[in-house]
């Protein structure tokens, strides 16, 4: 029998359908997926600023990059 693959998308879509349905505490949840109290925070409150759209991967890289400052070579 092969493993079920599942994305982490999918993965985040099953936590917050499992959390709107009030059978479980968070707590519960957050053991049964393997998360954090704060990542599972995270994700609820991603869902309902952005409903489906707030499940995508964020970019991790800075909003702002700071240039290097050129340096003269020494002589």
């Amino acid at each position: 029998m092969p493993w079920e693959q599942t994305s982490a998308m999918d993965q985040r879509v099953k936590f917050i359908a499992d959390c709107l349905s009030g059978r479980y505490s968070k707590s519960e949840l957050c053991r049964a997926y393997g998360i954090s109290r704060p990542t599972a925070y995270k994700w609820i409150k991603r869902y309902h600023e952005s409903k489906a759209k707030g499940f995508e991967e964020l970019s991790r890289a800075p909003i702002i990059t700071r240039t290097r400052l050129a340096r003269k070579p020494v002589r």
